[in-house]
């Protein structure tokens, strides 16, 4: 072997040099420092959206039930999965059950036995909001037998971003359905 070929050969071999492998650190790191926070706001987006959907199916399984059973069932706030709360807000968790017509109108308390629960949803967390903007849905809804929403109005979810519309908001009309809107939002 040749001089010349040994020195193809070690180079060849030889890797990076310190200020090759410097400059590949400085494009990563700026790459990183660049990805994270909307990599953070898609996650946040995400918990947001899953909070909506589960709202939204809760809304439409209460009608759909109230329906099918013929007579009111009931969507309220509930902290320990058992009865109703005038306290807090919707991040809390909720329940949907069936009212036994001797109660209808009376919801809050414990259910009484007669009222089956349909579903148990528990505390959202992740740093959400849930609560009504406007109307009367502060801490209940109920459908009667036809589909036709006793309370109407608006609830609002927000995360701990403020401004900048980030925030999502069902409306529920006196039809029964259900709105979703998810631009122009503004959240405290």
């Amino acid at each position: 072997m040749n001089t010349r070929q040994a020195r193809i050969r070690f180079h060849r071999w030889q890797g990076f040099t310190l200020v090759e492998l410097m400059i590949a650190l400085v494009v990563a790191v700026i790459l990183v420092v660049i990805a994270i926070p909307s990599f953070s706001n898609i996650v946040r987006d995400n918990r947001m959206a899953s909070a909506v959907n589960a709202l939204a199916g809760a809304i439409h399984l209460t009608r759909m039930e109230a329906v099918r059973r013929n007579t009111r069932v009931t969507l309220c706030k509930s902290s320990n999965g058992t009865a109703c709360t005038t306290s807090g807000n919707w991040e809390q968790g909720w329940i949907v059950f069936e009212e036994d017509g001797a109660t209808a109108g009376n919801s809050y308390g414990t259910v009484d036995n007669g009222e089956t629960i349909l579903r148990v949803h528990e505390s959202l967390g992740n740093n959400l909001v849930v609560s009504a903007s406007s109307g009367n849905v502060a801490n209940l809804i109920s459908f009667r037998p036809d589909g036709s929403p006793v309370q109407t109005g608006n609830i609002k979810v927000c995360d701990d971003r403020t401004g900048n519309s980030v925030g999502r908001e069902l409306r529920l009309i006196a039809s029964g359905r259900l709105q979703l809107v998810s631009q122009g939002v503004s959240c405290p």
